[in-house]
């Protein structure tokens, strides 16, 4: 368009990078979904329920300016500090790099015809595992050896089991769950193997003996964690038959009756009153049970979940500190810092204001339309939300990895407002404001 357009207003002058930087970021906020939409298409679907434009479109904004709001507040910690490097963003950055540097003679593409080799490459690869083979997206050649035997399928599969020995040549497979690994840190994706060993023992008889050795031998068991979690305990508890473990698959989503029966969460509700059934959950034998794998994801995400609190105290504790003093006296300590302050800074009022209306128009809806939360429970969420937002944040802007928060919220709402899944969903997705 720099090229074609009349030189003028509109156009003045050639395509830059700050120009282009800004079209991402438009692009980027535009291409994700915001977690209320979630909200209002359960409701629609599931319950019969529609809010109504009005209704759904306060309860889609209310939720993401909240969050942003919220977001205002915390920029002098995750934004200024130079150690908050976002590495998801660091790709974007060198793709910049690539499009608009200058770069020296030298022998070899350039950084933007490489860029295009490789796009031509990813893309015509990927015909064959997403189109032609799909076998590539999971290579489990142990179950090759004896295609009937259960237990070698249940622990060999690398898509329905625990994946010993399977392998994939597809790379969205790979980027499925924690995203890129060329994005996340390696000391990141180090400590998510090691990590799980340390928080599994801590609660053992022995776990001074076993913390110790392993913070001492961390760097070299790094996969140990993922091997004696994933291939080892969960196997043993299965095949030991753990509350019943082998009544049910040995890695699986679903839930279950007393008797082995797998239901869902749409068979406990009333039709009628869209709360919590009790006759429903007494015909299941009063008791909902999970997978082995599923039960020991949810043990260790409320134990990581308290792990996070403790770890940017001890490690960031300092920083947070002192970021609190210098955004109280605007003093500039770093470059990436004096840099950013060459361009006039948003009024903290303003994110005050959108916090502060948003959340009065949040109470409004979940009071006049049917979400069945009252407004004291909203503000908990939101209080939740505030709790959370900063040590999370500086997780995911240091490591690149967004820790499950879903498990408090669900816990916390289901204990004080039993019986109310609208309510529920509701807390649930408004407590991602601050994260979206």
């Amino acid at each position: 368009m720099a090229a074609t357009l009349p030189h003028g207003i509109f156009n003045p002058g050639p395509f830059n990078i700050k120009e282009h930087v800004l079209i991402t970021i438009c692009a980027n906020a535009g291409a994700g979904v915001a977690y209320a939409i979630d909200i209002y298409t359960i409701q629609r679907l599931f319950y019969g329920q529609n809010l109504g434009f009005i209704g759904s479109f306060l309860l889609v904004m209310t939720t993401q300016c909240v969050g942003y709001g919220m977001a205002g507040f915390l920029r002098p910690y995750l934004v200024r500090p130079a150690a908050m490097v976002w590495p998801a963003n660091l790709v974007n950055v060198a793709l910049f790099n690539a499009f608009h540097a200058d770069e020296p003679p030298h022998k070899g593409p350039t950084r933007l015809r490489y860029f295009l080799y490789v796009f031509a490459i990813a893309g015509l690869y990927y015909l064959l595992p997403g189109y032609l083979f799909a076998l590539l997206t999971s290579i489990s050649w142990l179950c090759y050896f004896n295609k009937t035997n259960q237990v070698l399928h249940q622990v060999a599969s690398g898509s329905s089991g625990l994946g010993i020995g399977a392998f994939t040549l597809d790379w969205p497979t790979i980027t499925g769950y924690l995203g890129s690994p060329l994005a996340t840190p390696f000391f990141a994706s180090v400590n998510i193997f090691a990590g799980m060993w340390n928080i599994f023992f801590f609660n053992s008889s022995f776990n001074m003996l076993i913390f110790l050795f392993t913070c001492i031998l961390k760097p070299y068991l790094f996969f140990l964690g993922f091997i004696l979690f994933v291939w080892i305990i969960i196997p043993l508890a299965y095949y030991s038959n753990v509350w019943g473990a082998q009544e049910l698959p040995i890695l699986d989503h679903s839930l279950y009756g007393a008797n082995g029966t797998r239901t869902s969460a749409a068979a406990l509700i009333d039709s009628d009153t869209k709360l919590f059934s009790e006759s429903a959950f007494e015909a299941l034998g009063s008791k909902i049970r999970i997978s082995t794998a599923f039960a020991f994801a949810y043990g260790l995400g409320f134990a990581g979940l308290t792990a996070i609190i403790t770890h940017v105290i001890l490690y960031h504790g300092k920083e947070i500190k002192r970021q609190f003093q210098a955004a109280r006296h605007e003093t500039h300590d770093d470059i990436h810092t004096k840099l950013m302050a060459a361009y006039p800074e948003v009024p903290t009022w303003w994110y005050f204001s959108i916090f502060v209306i948003n959340v009065a128009l949040s109470i409004f809806v979940v009071e006049y339309y049917p979400i069945y939360l009252p407004w004291w429970a909203l503000l908990l969420s939101i209080l939740m939300a505030a709790v959370f937002s900063l040590p999370v944040g500086i997780v995911q802007a240091v490591t690149n990895q967004q820790p499950g928060l879903n498990i408090i919220t669900e816990f916390v709402i289901g204990f004080i407002l039993p019986g109310r899944p609208i309510g529920n969903k509701f807390l649930f997705f408004s407590f991602f404001f601050s994260f979206s």
